[in-house]
């Protein structure tokens, strides 16, 4: 089967700015901002047209609200899964709105009086947020019927022991390298932290920029500060942090700068002055040996290089820990105030068994969350990709600004490229320091 791949569209989180260049979700919408907007809600045409009129009780249509405006293959794959749930004898309509739009106003949607009955969003914090204000249907029955969606995936629709929402496509990042590059030069992939610093060393040495990175966006170092938490403190440590309930000043935390000060030694000069895809041209050159990324980098490749590339877990620090995995998750979430809850959680299903889940989330560049899917048909780095996640037992975060606060991320990845433009001890201990402050100023905003 086709296996399409595409760049995130501005708007899709997981580390890619909400609005593009323009405003990012955290700036948008802080956690006082969204608390107001359940008492704009009751009487609002706006948001009267936002509802779906259509799902009365005893109408067995489901309305579906969704952002995938970006490109008319993410569009086709889920009319393909609406037209196939029509197919089985049931009915489901979609409607798509603008994704800035959507980020800007979901609020909004997800608490109208009138919803529409399935709304798509991102899993983890962002999920959590609004099952925290009781904006969400409790879908904890659907998941004692679903096959193939293993509990690291129930873990990131959780809130309160209960589930709000089904996954349906995700994607991993990971260490890249070139295997013809590494074949050439007879390294060997680093599976510890020792040995990722030891191959950086000789690839200095051989002449190669060793991490092929670029920043300027101001999220795509967040993915390498994920991964060192990650495999230093463990994914609870991680997750609290992130959550703004542990301290930026940890101990802990500080051990995590340390590591990342000896890794930004050989990122290429002015990284956060550099693109993403820019970033990655030297190893399109062979002239970089790896890069930290998602899969969502397979646009940026060329057709002649891209099955020269592999991707696997970044290497191991402390061997205590399980490898956990960064990897952006989205989910199909299900209105409290919907009034075709039954239907809503029936397309829930529909959605996520295997024969829709694939093509639904290859269809839009992304990867099946069912484990029961059959991807014989993708790329072999797709493939890869999959199995990465399957098979990781340290847990999936969502990356850093979907595992954090709104009003805190956004100002908290700029707080880090100023570490990365000046890696020193102390700079180090600032930016913590600011981090801190960031962190409890969202908590009490």
């Amino acid at each position: 089967m086709a296996d399409p791949v595409r760049t995130m569209p501005p708007g899709m989180g997981g580390g890619i700015p909400f609005f593009g260049e323009g405003l990012t979700f955290e700036e948008a919408l802080s956690r006082r901002q969204l608390l107001k907007v359940g008492a704009m809600l009751a009487g609002s045409a706006a948001l009267a047209a936002c509802g779906g009129s259509s799902s009365a009780a005893g109408n067995a249509t489901v309305n579906v609200l969704s952002n995938l405006s970006g490109s008319a293959d993410e569009k086709k794959a889920l009319q393909d899964v609406i037209d196939a749930y029509n197919k089985s004898g049931k009915k489901a309509e979609v409607s798509t709105i603008d994704h800035q739009a959507y980020q800007a106003n979901f609020a909004q949607y997800v608490g109208a009086s009138n919803p529409k009955d399935v709304l798509l969003w991102f899993c983890g914090e962002r999920l959590r947020f609004f099952a925290s204000k009781g904006l969400l249907a409790d879908l904890s029955d659907v998941w004692g019927s679903l096959a193939g969606l293993n509990q690291t995936m129930k873990d990131l629709v959780t809130y309160q022991g209960k589930q709000y929402g089904v996954t349906t496509d995700v994607y991993p990042w990971g260490l890249w390298y070139r295997k013809s590059i590494f074949q050439q030069h007879g390294y060997t992939v680093p599976k510890t932290w020792q040995q990722l610093l030891d191959l950086c060393n000789t690839m200095k040495k051989d002449g190669l920029t060793p991490f092929a990175q670029g920043d300027k966006e101001g999220w795509p170092l967040g993915g390498t500060f994920d991964y060192l938490d990650l495999r230093i403190n463990g994914y609870q440590f991680h997750i609290d942090l992130m959550g703004g309930k542990g301290s930026w000043l940890d101990p802990k935390v500080t051990k995590v700068f340390d590591a990342w000060r000896q890794l930004i030694q050989f990122y290429p000069a002015g990284v956060t002055a550099i693109g993403f895809q820019d970033g990655v041209a030297p190893m399109e050159k062979g002239q970089a040996g790896m890069t930290v990324f998602g899969t969502n980098l397979l646009p940026a490749l060329s057709a002649a290089t891209v099955d020269d590339y592999d991707l696997v877990p970044f290497p191991n620090v402390d061997p205590a820990i399980p490898d956990g995995t960064d990897a952006p998750t989205d989910c199909w979430i299900v209105p409290a105030k919907s009034t075709n809850v039954s239907g809503a959680k029936d397309i829930c299903k529909f959605v996520v068994d295997p024969k829709q889940n694939l093509p639904y989330a290859t269809g839009q560049g992304y990867l099946p969350t069912n484990s029961q899917a059959d991807v014989s048909g993708l790329k072999p780095i797709l493939k890869t990709a999959y199995q990465l996640i399957q098979n990781t037992k340290g847990g999936l975060t969502q990356f850093f600004d979907r595992d954090s606060p709104p009003s805190f991320s956004a100002d908290a990845l700029k707080a880090i490229q100023g570490f990365v433009n000046n890696p020193t001890a102390s700079n180090a201990q600032d930016t913590m320091k600011q981090l801190d402050t960031l962190s409890k100023a969202a908590a009490n905003s």
